[in-house]
């Protein structure tokens, strides 16, 4: 008896445990809504689970909270967000068109934790995933000189429009 209730209490706990690492807004909410503000908190644990996961990981939920920071970067009159030229070029290519969704996250992780347009935290961010080789991110020429550039200091082109 005392073994089946140590099996209940810890099946309650990870499950409880599990269930706050959900994220408690839709795609529908955001769109919908009329203050996107209120929705920070959960785009923040989107871009974290986000940058959590490899780049081809195949859970559904990385899709669904991409269309949902990019919903509330969309709606939100609180920053602007704009995608350099420079890491279009990174992009655009190959395996690393999953990393707009990378590179998005990190911008929006960036403004939500430091409450103002921070595209260098969000570079930093942006640098840290692409870094990690757990990610498999695909090594171009581009990426490299981004990593290159990061590591130098030179983030200039990478910060203007």
């Amino acid at each position: 008896m005392k073994a089946f209730l140590i099996l209940f209490i810890s099946i309650g706990f990870v499950q409880h445990n599990f269930a706050q690492n959900e994220i408690n807004c839709t795609l529908t909410q955001i769109q919908q809504a009329e203050k996107v503000k209120q929705f920070e908190p959960c785009i923040l644990a989107a871009s974290n689970f986000i940058l959590s996961k490899p780049l081809h990981d195949k859970d559904n939920k990385i899709n669904e909270y991409s269309e949902m920071i990019n919903a509330w970067m969309t709606a939100t009159p609180d920053f602007t967000f704009v995608i350099n030229a420079e890491i279009t070029e990174l992009i655009q290519k190959g395996d690393n068109l999953l990393l707009f969704r990378i590179y998005m996250a990190s911008q929006a992780r960036a403004a939500i934790e430091s409450k103002k347009e921070n595209m260098e935290l969000a570079l930093k961010f942006f640098y840290d995933y692409i870094t990690n080789s757990t990610n498999g991110v695909e090594q171009t020429s581009k990426v490299k000189k981004f990593i290159s550039d990061y590591s130098a200091g030179k983030l200039d082109k990478y910060l203007n429009d």
